[in-house]
Order: structure tokens, then sequence, then C-alpha cells
């Protein structure tokens, strides 16, 4: 048996760094199970820790998380962490005298969803933390039963013994016949009387074969039940293994339909994206094509203007050669009225026509002025150039968004109005998006582009997922992990 296979499981609950109740892990879960309300725990939030300990009862995996109590005292119906599945992930920790421990912990947890459900000590009160569980342990207050070394070694040695033992007890058996045998010829060829016809004699005898016929049954009937006890042992061991790789498989099943979902998520969340963005474009179609029709309508004005406008100069032509024609007739013809009330008439027409001709002129440059205007706007909007903040608010009243593509995030899609942010630092938007503080997503993203030791800088593995990536046991080769 080897000192590092799992034999036994405990769970202590703390008040500060002191164990105040300690369960088997089988207790523990018929406490949560159950819900039995503990009146003292009311409304608290306890630390606890999950202990994995060898035949030796040796530390070797620790698990640090919390328990949620509701106000009646019960564990909070919503509590369920894969207590086992985080210490088969577990990462290596400190070495507390047999070896380096495996330790999930808040600072150190595989699975980065559950590491608001687990705690550790503070740094300045690890070592008081660790020598107070050891000393717990040690008290076996649970009553765990320590298995002496290379136990099942030892077992299957003495049945081998058990063969040989027998086959040399039955030689023994032989040879003390014979000997009795040949003593017996030898008192009666000399006339001495043997055993058995001394009267004086009267307590029973017992012959070396009646001796060695109750140690061999004794030796067997031992050995027997040695073997019944390691094979009990064995199936219970063969069991539990069983138990855990199930639990194992129904997790990595878990985490992968976790995984699919997500994928489904964003393949949703990208066709939608993309009749948003199709959306736009025919939007910013039809508003193209309602600015042409505008244009047209105002060049089929402006050349409307300009041919009235010359049918106003032909007139006012044609009407001062009448008014010069008129003025000689009634030169001739009315000599009642004086020469300067005709040249006044004539005056005022021509003034009128004047304004009138003058009003069109203003009308015309307006309208020459506001075409001008709308096609030098035209042009601004589709070739001049825009300033950084005009160009935001102007994606900003469209509604745009953008997709960017970081490495173990996926794609983003990051609105028009974050661009300015995003641009800043786009890690910050990929940390975000993968439920991890920056400086864990930029050590992964080192990772991820130069997979090397962090010590001897030897090609090692790459985590591909940020998620799955532990600092301690994904950076270092296996020399230095």
């Amino acid at each position: 048996m080897s000192n590092s296979q799992i034999e036994y499981e405990a769970v202590y609950l703390f008040s500060s760094l002191n164990v105040v109740a300690q369960f088997t892990f089988s207790q523990f879960e018929k406490l949560v199970d159950m819900r039995e309300p503990k009146e003292q725990l009311q409304g608290r939030t306890i630390n606890a820790a999950l202990l994995q300990l060898d035949g030796q009862l040796s530390l070797r995996t620790l698990v640090l998380f919390t328990v949620p109590f509701d106000d009646s005292g019960k564990v909070d119906s919503d509590w369920d962490i894969p207590l086992r599945h985080l210490a088969q992930m577990a990462s290596k920790g400190p070495d507390l005298g047999q070896g380096r421990i495996n330790i999930s912990c808040r600072s150190q947890c595989s699975v980065d969803w559950y590491k608001q459900d687990l705690w550790e000590p503070d740094s300045s009160q690890t070592q008081v933390f660790f020598n107070h569980l050891l000393q717990t342990v040690e008290q076996n207050k649970l009553k765990f039963e320590k298995l002496e070394k290379q136990e099942i070694e030892v077992l299957l040695h003495s049945l081998d013994d058990a063969l040989v033992l027998d086959e040399d007890i039955s030689t023994i058996k032989n040879n003390a016949k014979k000997y009795n045998d040949n003593k017996k010829k030898s008192l009666q060829q000399n006339n001495i009387p043997t055993i058995s016809n001394i009267p004086v004699l009267d307590a029973p005898t017992l012959t070396v074969t009646a001796e060695f016929d109750e140690t061999s049954d004794k030796l067997k009937k031992q050995i027997l039940i040695n073997h019944e006890k390691s094979q009990l042992k064995f199936n219970e061991m063969l069991k539990e293994q069983k138990l855990k790789h199930d639990i194992v498989v129904q997790h990595k099943n878990e985490e992968l339909e976790q995984v699919k979902r997500v994928m489904r998520n964003e393949m949703q969340a990208d066709k939608q994206l993309i009749k948003n963005l199709q959306r736009k474009i025919n939007q910013l179609e039809v508003h193209n094509e309602s600015e042409d029709h505008l244009l047209l309508e105002k060049d089929e004005q402006l050349e409307d203007l300009q041919f009235k406008f010359e049918q106003q100069t032909e007139r006012l032509a044609a009407l001062k050669d009448e008014h010069l024609a008129l003025l000689k007739t009634h030169n001739h013809h009315k000599h009642t009225q004086s020469p300067d009330e005709e040249i006044n008439e004539l005056n005022d027409e021509i003034n009128t026509l004047h304004s009138q001709l003058e009003g069109a002129l203003n009308r015309e440059d307006l309208l020459v002025k506001e075409i001008q205007s709308l096609k030098a706007s035209q042009i601004k909007n589709e070739d001049a150039p825009l300033t950084k903040n005009e160009l935001i608010d102007k994606m900003i009243a469209q509604e745009l968004v953008f997709t960017a593509y970081h490495a173990g995030a996926g794609h983003l899609s990051i609105p028009a109005r974050n661009v300015t942010n995003y641009l800043k630092n786009p890690n910050m938007f990929a940390a975000q998006k993968c439920a991890m503080k920056l400086k864990d997503y930029e050590i992964w993203l080192k990772h991820f582009e130069t997979p090397i030791c962090e010590q001897c800088s030897i090609q090692i593995n790459r985590v591909n997922a940020p998620n799955d990536f532990v600092f301690a046991k994904h950076a270092y080769c296996k020399e230095h992990c």
C-alpha cells in the first residue's frame, strides 16, 4: 500500500484559526443533505477545510472552502461545491514535512467560478494555521485507524509463507512419527519399558505432531482472517476509486455542456450582430438614395429658375421697346399731357420692372448657394475626414457595434460608446469576458504566446483556456513544478 494513497477524508470547521468541529466526509454530507439547524451558526458563513489523509494519517490534499448558514441555522439550500473535484484538481502546495501537499484555496483554484466560495489564511498566519492543523490531525479525534506500513505486501507474503509452512509441518510430522517408531523398536529390543507401560505416569501425554497440528491450525485461521480483512479493505478502496472516477466524469461532462452552451450563445450573438449590421447598411443605402433624390430636385429647380430668368430678361427687353414706341405715340397723340408726366410714368414702369428683375436675380442667387451648400455637405460627409469625436458621435448615433478577437476570450462585441475605452486597454475587455483579473489574464497571455518554463525557459505544453491556467502548475516544466 502506497503512503500517498488516500484512505480517509475529514471536514474541519474553524472559528478564526481554531478547529471547533470535526466530521468524517460522510457525516458532513449528511449534515448538508438533512439541513439540520445549528442555532449557534445562524446567519453566519463558516470557514471549513476538506482533508484527505493517507494510511499513515499524513495530510495529502487540502481544500479550504466556506459554508454559509441561513437565519434558521441550516446550510444554505443553494450551497453546492464539488469538494472532491476541487481536491482532484488541486495544485501543488507547501511541504509540511512529508512532501508537498495538494491544495485548493482562493488564490490557487483551478476552477475560476468557485474562487468566491474558497478562503485562505492571512499570509502572516499561514505557518501558525498549518501547525495547528497538523496538531489536530495528530490528535485523531475521529479515531481513524492508522495502518502499518506495507500491510498488504506483508499479508501477501504471509499467504506464500503459509503454503511453505504447511509443507514443512507435514515433513516434521512424518519425521517425528519415524523417530517415535524407531524409539519404540529400540526400547523393545533392549527390554526397556515404554512410556505407555509405566503406570506412575497418569497425566495425558502430547506428541510432537499434535503440537504442530495445533500451531498450524491457529496460523491458518489468522492468515485467513487477515486475508478477509485485506480483501474487504481492497473492495472498499475499489468502490471509492470508482465513485471518484464517476464524479470526475460527471463534472467533465457538465463542463463540456457548459462550454457548448457558451459557444451556442456566442454564435447566436454573432448572428444577431450580423443582422443588426445588415439593417444599418440598408438604412444608410436608403438615406443615400434620399439625398441623391433631393439633389436631383434642386438641380431641376435651378434649371427651371434659369429658364424663367431668361424669359424675364427677354420680356424686359420687349417691354422697353414697347414703352419707347408708346412714348413716341403719346408725343404725337396726347398733347394735353405734359412730357414730364409721361416721362415719370415711364420711369415708374421701368423701376417696377427693375425691381422684379432684381427679385428674380436674388432668388436665383439663393438657390445657387443652397445647391452649392448641399453639394459641399454631401462631399464633406462622403470624402472629408472627420475628427475623432465627430466620428465616434456619428457611430454612436448610428448604433454601430464592432467585433474584436482576443486569444482565450474569442470574439468580443464592442458598442461604439465603448470604443475609446477599448482602445486604451483592449486586454481589460478580454479579461472581463473571461471573468478574470487583468493581471491573471496577461500572465496567461504571456504563457499562451510563449509557452516556456519560467525558470529554465525550455518549451512546455501550452494551456489554451485561460480559466484552466494555474501559474504554479502550468508555468513550469516537470522538473521545476
